[in-house]
């Protein structure tokens, strides 16, 4: 509810998901709200893939997000670390581009989040629409990614929140 209705924490939500496309919006809220200063994240063994540990002292200073369980069954609270809690190899920043691999990839990733089905208006007059009523996310495929891409962010948290 906070992200819905505070316009600061709107755009916040969205940068974060824009700098960490592959995790879900549920996990972006989490790290947002335990750590206001995250920028970059990942846990211990995302960051070791990456080239990247966690300093010795930040190890303590942990954040909680939701990671697959132990042989990719169900979900389970792990701690998570910002990139500044880290030191390795630089870290390529991620951009997504419209009609890019990695957009294409990123647009894969935030809609998988969705709990009700995904449906394809090209009338819609915006990018992304959630509709309590129909309890449907609508998507017009007119708009170009990146405005796809945050609406359908902010749309597919709004639907967590609400089709409960």
């Amino acid at each position: 509810m906070e992200i819905a209705s505070n316009p600061e924490a709107y755009v916040r939500y969205l940068e974060l998901q824009g700098d960490n496309p592959h995790y879900s919006p549920g996990n972006i809220a989490l790290a947002m709200f335990q750590n206001p200063e995250v920028t970059q994240f990942g846990t211990r063994e995302k960051w070791k893939t990456m080239g990247r540990s966690v300093k010795d002292s930040e190890a303590g200073k942990s954040f909680q997000i939701f990671s697959r369980g132990s042989f990719g069954k169900g979900y389970v609270l792990a701690p998570a670390y910002d990139i500044s809690q880290t030191y390795g190899r630089e870290v390529k920043k991620v951009t997504l581009e419209n009609g890019s691999p990695e957009m294409e990839k990123a647009l894969t990733t935030v809609l998988n989040y969705s709990v009700v089905p995904v449906v394809i208006d090209g009338g819609l007059d915006c990018p992304a629409y959630y509709d309590a009523d129909k309890m449907e996310l609508a998507v017009n495929p007119d708009y170009p990614d990146n405005e796809a891409f945050a609406a359908i962010a902010a749309e597919v948290a709004h639907s967590r929140l609400h089709a409960k």
